[in-house]
């Protein structure tokens, strides 16, 4: 992951159908983003992609999990349809980087895109008859306007949840644009809870799915996130049943169970050990 914060504050994540791979050329079209929500509710619009493809088409470099130190091709053409936003991306054969991932993506293990974009009116001058950055309805959030900045090929898997962990390693705020400017420790802390009990629960799930096993490491990190759980519970109050009733506003988890066991089925005979 890189080191430094990137020049974008959000990503979009989405899995990503090859085609019309050319291994002569090196160069595959592949859905970049779609207009569809994610598992945290949130997407980006077509026409959003649209207004933001020639600005990112000035220097659309591919890269490696992000990491601009790891420019991996480019993007030599764009177009965008109501099914989505598709590159045409070629990858170089000069760097390491380059070789590795045109092979995984030919082997089809690479089966991931990501785009990284800031709100426009951030970076850009925002006039009268702009679109707004985002609409709001209920619980969906729709990127209505931005600016693309970056593309990249990434291994975390087509599960939504995944990106919850990935974002925060590249040090981008996952929070939406509407949520509280100041937050005390616990409302921070359930935050971090809740993304990290998604993603653990999805990825498990996709995992098993696949029939693949969870390794040792892996196992110890699912039981963190489940200690996590026991302690934040052990810190709220217990509210008698008549109190909720009354409308009493109460903390998210509140009723949640005292503990917590994540689904993580038998595969191939391997469960994930106790504590």
């Amino acid at each position: 992951m890189p080191a430094h914060s990137p020049a974008f504050s959000r990503i979009a994540v989405m899995p990503m159908e090859v085609k019309e791979l050319n291994e002569a050329d090196r160069t595959f079209w592949a859905f970049a983003s779609t207009p569809e929500l994610d598992r945290a509710k949130e997407r980006v619009t077509t026409d959003a992609m649209r207004r933001a493809a020639d600005g990112y088409m000035t220097n659309p470099v591919i890269t490696w999990q992000h990491d601009t130190d790891r420019p991996i091709g480019v993007a030599r053409d764009v177009k965008t349809t109501k099914q989505g936003t598709q590159l045409l991306v070629y990858i170089t054969d000069k760097t390491q980087d380059g070789r590795d991932a045109w092979g995984l993506v030919q082997d089809g293990i690479i089966r991931s895109m990501s785009i990284g974009f800031n709100p426009y009116s951030r970076g850009n001058k925002v006039v009268k008859d702009d679109p707004p950055d985002f609409e709001q309805t209920g619980d969906d959030l729709a990127w209505t306007n931005i600016e693309w900045l970056e593309t990249a090929l990434v291994t975390i898997p087509c599960n939504r949840g995944a990106t919850i962990p990935f974002a925060k390693g590249l040090g981008i705020e996952t929070d939406w644009p509407t949520a509280p400017e100041e937050a005390t420790p616990e409302e921070l802390e359930e935050r971090r809870f809740r993304g990290d009990l998604e993603s653990a629960v999805n990825i498990v799930t996709h995992w098993h799915k696949e029939g693949r096993i969870l390794c040792a490491e892996t196992a110890a990190e699912l039981r963190t996130v489940r200690d996590r759980l026991e302690t934040l519970l052990e810190a709220y109050p217990v509210v008698p049943e008549p109190a909720l009733q009354g409308g009493l506003s109460l903390p998210p988890l509140t009723n949640a169970p005292r503990s917590l066991t994540l689904p993580v089925p038998t595969m191939r005979g391997v469960t994930m050990p106790g504590r």
